[in-house]
C-alpha cells in the first residue's frame, strides 16, 4: 500500500528538494547579513531558510494567498538560489581541506540518519486524536485555501500554524501517508548538522566522541510518549538551535544590527510553532542582550539598540500570523486575549493553591523524563556558556515553569513534549561541547555524566522506537492502521458530494483529513464547545438550540460520524464512562468529557431538526435549513 506505491519515491525526493530550498533561502539571508560563508554552514542556512519561509508565509496567509501554488513557488525559488550558491562555489574553486578520513562513529551516525529518513517517508500510524481530525486538516486547509481559519478548534487557538505551514510545504510531494518526513527525517538531520557546526570537532578522537554522543541524542526524542502527534518537536529544537547559533554570530562587527534583525525573525519563527514557545524565544533575546549590556558596559547603549531591533523584528514577523489567528479565533495573541475560548472552559487553570503549584512545578524534576531533560541545564554554571547559552537556559527554565503552571490538568508525560523543544537543543549543545572539547577533566566528567544519564533513561527505549516502531513501515505495511483510513476515502467523497459546492459545513468526523477543502468551506468541531464564536455553542441546551446557533453562524450543513462508530474525539464508548465516573481518567479528560458527551447527544438529535442528505454506516450529513 505504501512503500512501493507511486508516492514513496516522489515524497522522498521532494523532501530533499524542500531541504535544499531552505538552504537557498538561508543563503539569501546570509548575503543580506553580510556574514562570511565560512562562518555559516548548510544547517544554519537551512534554519534561516525555515524562518524566512515562515515570515513570508505569515503575510501570504493573512491575505489568504499561502496555498499550494505559493508554497511551490517558494520552494522552487529557494531551490534555484541553492543551485546558484552551489555553482558559485564550483566557480570560485574554494580549496577543500584534506581530512584523515571519516570516524567510524560518524559512519554509524550517518547510517542512523539515513534509516530514520527512509522510514520517515512512510507513516505507519498517526495520532488519531490530534493528527487525523486536526493538525493534518490544517495542512490540507493551507494547501487548498491559502490560510488557516478554524473558529471552532481548540488546537488552532494555541498555535499560529508555523508547523503546519512547513508540513504543507513538505507534503506538496505526497499525502498524509508521508506526514513524518518533517519531524522524523529532516528535523533530525538538521539537528545533527547544527550541533556539528556549533561544536566543530576537528581531531579523530573528537569526531569519535561527537559521533557517539550524537547517536545518543538523536535517539532521545519521542521516547517518553509513544503516541505523539505531528505538532512541533524537532522543528522546535532546530529553530531554537538556529536562534542560539545566530546570537553567537554577533560579536561587535559592523553587521551586528543585521544579526539582531535575523535573530528576531528566527525567534518569530519559533513562536509560530507553539504558543508556549513564545516566552523561550522572546526571553532568550531579552536576556541575551541584557547579559551583554552588563558584561560590556562601554557598549551598553549599542546592546540596548540591538535588543530593540531583535524584539521589534520578532513582533513584525509575527504580524501576519497574528492577523490570521484573529480572523480565525478572535485573538491575535492567545492566552493574553482569550478570543473564542469559552469562558467556562478552564483550559489553563485547575484551581491549585500556591503550595500545590509549587509542588506541581518541582515534581516535574522528580519525573524521570523531566529530570533527564532538566539536569543538563546545570552545566551552564561553566563560564564558557555565559555568552549565548546562559540566556537561552534562563529563558528555557522560565518557559518550563510557565508551561507547568499553565497546564495543571494533564500529566508530566504530556508536558514533557511541550517543553522538550525549548530545553533539549541548548542542553545538547552544552553536553556535546563538554564531551568533545572540555576545558578540563572536571568539565569532561560533567559532560559525560549528564550524557550518561540521558543515555541510561532513553537509549534502550530509543533503540526500540527506532528499530521496532519505525521498522514497522518496512515489515508490517499491510497491517498499518492508516489502511483503514484510506478505505474511507470514497464514503467521505460521497458525503461531501451531497452538499452543494461552496456551501459551508461543520465537521465532527473521524477523518476530516479526507475532505476537499477547495470545494467547500469546512470548519472542524475540535473539542466541542471549548472554542467557538460568540454567543457560544449551546451544547448543553440540546439539538434544537445547536441548530439555531449554527444557522446564525452561516452554517447550513453538518457532517458527523455516528458516535457509536467513532473511535476518537466523538466516541460514545470512550467519553460516557468517563463522564459517568465509571472509567478512570486524568483531570483533563474528565473536564473534556462534559463537553464531548453533551455534543454527542446534540448529534444524536440533530437529524430530527433538519433533513438528512446522506447516511452511511459511519457518516451522516444533515441540512439544517
Amino acid at each position: 500500500m505504501m512503500i512501493f506505491s507511486g508516492g514513496y519515491w516522489e515524497a522522498a525526493v521532494w523532501g530533499v528538494v524542500v531541504l535544499a530550498s531552505w538552504v537557498g533561502w538561508g543563503e539569501l539571508v546570509r548575503c543580506a547579513v553580510g556574514v562570511g560563508p565560512e562562518r555559516v554552514g548548510w544547517a544554519l542556512r537551512a534554519g534561516w531558510g525555515m524562518a524566512a519561509v515562515l515570515g513570508i508565509s505569515g503575510v501570504l496567509e493573512a491575505f489568504h494567498m499561502g496555498d499550494q501554488r505559493a508554497l511551490t513557488a517558494i520552494a522552487l525559488i529557494g531551490l534555484g538560489m541553492a543551485g546558484l550558491e552551489a555553482w558559485s562555489r564550483i566557480q570560485t574553486r574554494r580549496p577543500v581541506k584534506k581530512r584523515e578520513g571519516i570516524a567510524w562513529s560518524y559512519v554509524l551516525l550517518g547510517v542512523l540518519l539515513a534509516y530514520l529518513y527512509a522510514t520517515s517517508v512512510v507513516t505507519w500510524d498517526l495520532n488519531w486524536w490530534d493528527d487525523l481530525p486536526n493538525y493534518l486538516v490544517y495542512v490540507q486547509k493551507i494547501l487548498h485555501t491559502g490560510t488557516l481559519i478554524e473558529p471552532y478548534s481548540l488546537r488552532r487557538i494555541v498555535t499560529y500554524g508555523g508547523q503546519q505551514t512547513l508540513e504543507a510545504m513538505v507534503l506538496l510531494g505526497g499525502t498524509f501517508f508521508n506526514a513524518d518526513i518533517l519531524e522524523m527525517g529532516l528535523g533530525r538531520l538538521l539537528f545533527v548538522g547544527l550541533l556539528l557546526e556549533m561544536v566543530r570537532p576537528a581531531g579523530r578522537r573528537e569526531q569519535v566522541a561527537a559521533g557517539i554522543a550524537l547517536i545518543v541524542l538523536v535517539l532521545v526524542p519521542r521516547v517518553p510518549v509513544t503516541t505523539l502527534n505531528t505538532q512541533s518537536e524537532m522543528t522546535g529544537v532546530v529553530l531554537f538551535l538556529t536562534l542560539l547559533r545566530t546570537l553567537g554570530l554577533g560579536r561587535g562587527e559592523e553587521n551586528q544590527r543585521w544579526v539582531a534583525c535575523v535573530a528576531g525573525v528566527v525567534a518569530a519563527a519559533v513562536c509560530t510553532m507553539r504558543a508556549n514557545f513564545l516566552p523561550g524565544a522572546e526571553g532568550t533575546l531579552i536576556v541575551f542582550y541584557g547579559v551583554r549590556a552588563v558584561r560590556e558596559r562601554e557598549r551598553r547603549k549599542g546592546h540596548a539598540v540591538d535588543c530593540v531591533i531583535a524584539v521589534g523584528s520578532c513582533a513584525a514577523a509575527l504580524v501576519g500570523w497574528a492577523v490570521v489567528l484573529d480572523q480565525s479565533s478572535g485573538t491575535p495573541l492567545f492566552p493574553l486575549w482569550r478570543g473564542n475560548q469559552r469562558a467556562d472552559y478552564l483550559y489553563f487553570d485547575s484551581g491549585l493553591t500556591l503550595w500545590e503549584r509549587v509542588r506541581w512545578v518541582v515534581g516535574f524534576v522528580g519525573y524521570p523524563g523531566g529530570f533527564a531533560l532538566m539536569a543538563p541545564l546545570l552545566l551552564v554554571v561553566h563560564r564558557r556558556f555565559w555568552r549565548a547559552e546562559l540566556p537561552m537556559v534562563v529563558a528555557a527554565m522560565l518557559t518550563v515553569v510557565l508551561t507547568l503552571l499553565s497546564f495543571t490538568l494533564t500529566e508530566y508525560t504530556n508536558l514533557y513534549r511541550l517543553v522538550f523543544p525549548v530545553v533539549f537543543g541548548v542542553s545538547a549543545v552544552m553536553m556535546l561541547r563538554l564531551v568533545v572539547q572540555p576545558g578540563s577533566k572536571t568539565q569532561w566528567w560533567a559532560g559525560v555524566a549528564v550524557l550518561g544519564l540521558t543515555a541510561a533513561l532513553n537509549l534502550v527505549p530509543g533503540i526500540e522506537w527506532a528499530v521496532g516502531e519505525r521498522g514497522k513501515v518496512w515489515v508490517e505495511e499491510e497491517q498499518s492502521p492508516l489502511a483503514g483510513v484510506a478505505q474511507n476515502e470514497g464514503v467521505y467523497r460521497e458525503a461531501q458530494g451531497a452538499v452543494p459546492v461552496g456551501a459551508t459545513m461543520l465537521s465532527a468526523t473521524s477523518f476530516p483529513v479526507l475532505f476537499d477543502y477547495s470545494r467547500n468551506p469546512i470548519f472542524i468541531a475540535d473539542v466541542p464547545g471549548a472554542v467557538n464564536p460568540p454567543p457560544g455553542m449551546p451544547i448543553f441546551q440540546g439539538a434544537g438550540a445547536m441548530r439555531e446557533y449554527l444557522l446564525g453562524q452561516g452554517i447550513e450543513y453538518v457532517v458527523f460520524t455516528f458516535p457509536d462508530m467513532d473511535r476518537t474525539l466523538y466516541s460514545r464508548a470512550y467519553w460516557e464512562p468517563i463522564f459517568e465516573g465509571t472509567r478512570a481518567a486524568n483531570p483533563d479528560e474528565v473536564r473534556c468529557s462534559k463537553y464531548n458527551v453533551a455534543f454527542i447527544r446534540c448529534m444524536d438529535g440533530l437529524p430530527a431538526t433538519g433533513k438528512v442528505l446522506f447516511r452511511s454506516r459511519t457518516l451522516c450529513v444533515v441540512r439544517l435549513r
